[in-house]
């Protein structure tokens, strides 16, 4: 039992009509996301893979948002809600979904994400086919908030390349092409319940940013993975021209944002280690990813500072 207070405001049954328990757990945090939850709660009750729970973490949200998930609730028995009487934090909030899982298979979602209705069916035809995979996703795309796709670099359909059958060649493709959108994928639940996602501390311990990185280090690290299909059956929400929810700490101060970051990016590689240790349950195997995951460090930190002095010189230059 977790000592965190919290109440569970639908059927407390994780079981379908039939007294079986659901194949797939669909883990949603939901958090001040009124404009766009109920789209997001009707994506997966509408699934065509219909063999499913929908465990909603509302965490004290201040809008509208637990009243939307309450009607859902009220109205379908599939959707467990909880609600939160002290806020968890996004990292601690993903673990409390997985925690109440069920299923055989888990996926995590967002609360302001869209899916094609055939999302959970492709992706649980090809678990159930291999069962040497820990997790399976498909192509996606970027749209921004009105829902039209992003152009640019997050323009287009994306797909995460990391399959293979070796460990050591899943990561190096992760490095190579570094994105943590399969965190929202499917994942077999009995190797990722233990798994341990980060939280900062310090200067971005407000910062809910790059925690996933390890995740699926672990994931590759533990497992094989697949991407399935060729269509976009994934549409990952970005807000490009309104407020994050969530902490904006450093607006307005980018040095200190920058310095965050640098400090961010070495726990990443850090906890990234710690990850592949874990998910690989060998020493040597971690030791011999610690220089992919340093020249990943060092790349993101580099890029990063480069476009800083960039944009600096050329607010000078301007003014």
């Amino acid at each position: 039992m977790h000592s965190r207070k919290m109440t569970e405001s639908s059927r407390s049954s994780a079981f379908s009509s039939d007294g079986r328990q659901p194949l797939v757990s669909v883990g949603m945090l939901a958090f001040n996301d009124q404009r766009y939850v109920a789209l997001a709660i009707a994506d997966i009750l509408s699934q065509s893979f219909s063999d499913l729970e929908l465990i909603i973490s509302d965490d004290c949200s201040e809008d509208q948002t637990y009243s939307i998930c309450r009607r859902f609730a009220d109205e379908d028995r599939r959707v467990r809600l909880f609600r939160q009487q002290t806020r968890l934090g996004m990292q601690k909030n993903y673990e409390f979904v997985l925690n109440q899982a069920s299923g055989k298979y888990f996926m995590w979602a967002s609360s302001d994400d869209r899916w094609d209705q055939n999302f959970v069916s492709l992706l649980v035809s090809a678990m159930e086919e291999d069962s040497n995979l820990i997790s399976v996703f498909s192509p996606f795309r970027f749209i921004d908030e009105t829902g039209a796709p992003c152009a640019g670099r997050l323009g287009g359909v994306h797909t995460n390349r990391y399959s293979s059958k070796s460990a050591f060649l899943r990561l190096v493709h992760f490095c190579l092409f570094y994105s943590d959108a399969f965190f929202y994928g499917l994942h077999r639940k009995a190797l990722v319940r233990d798994l341990q996602i980060p939280v900062w501390r310090g200067i971005n311990a407000d910062i809910p940013a790059n925690n996933n990185y390890p995740v699926l280090a672990y994931l590759l690290a533990r497992g094989e993975y697949r991407s399935v299909g060729e269509a976009p059956l994934f549409l990952k929400r970005v807000h490009l021209h309104s407020e994050p929810r969530h902490s904006n700490q450093f607006a307005g101060r980018p040095i200190l944002a920058h310095f965050a970051f640098l400090v961010r990016k070495v726990n990443v590689f850090y906890e990234s280690i710690l990850a592949v240790r874990r998910g690989s349950q060998s020493l040597l195997f971690s030791m011999a990813c610690v220089p992919l995951l340093l020249a990943r460090c060092i790349y993101d930190c580099t890029v990063q500072t480069c476009y800083a002095v960039g944009q600096r010189l050329h607010s000078f230059v301007k003014n």
